[in-house]
């Protein structure tokens, strides 16, 4: 069995509508992760998570997203048919 680990932020979830939050000298962190509920899909990248869990394989889901939206967050994975990791 394999073990495959995927970033959300630009590989599962498109974040780019957020990226001006965070350019720039005056970086918006908090409103950078509270927009993300609002990310699209990348439906290439999840196909291919979602074939790899079904052939079996071990994946995880890694972000390095403020734990103040990890509720979104999993909500967010769950809506795109991606089960997040149990703790």
């Amino acid at each position: 069995m394999g073990f495959y680990v995927f970033d959300l932020d630009g590989t599962l979830a498109d974040c780019t509508h957020r990226l001006a939050l965070i350019r720039g000298p005056r970086k918006d962190w908090r409103g950078f992760f509270a927009a993300c509920p609002a990310d699209r899909p990348i439906a290439a990248t999840i196909g291919v998570l979602r074939a790899l869990h079904a052939a079996g394989q071990r994946i995880e889901v890694w972000s390095g997203r403020s734990d103040e939206v990890r509720a979104e967050t999993e909500a967010w994975l769950v809506r795109h048919g991606v089960r997040p990791r149990s703790r």
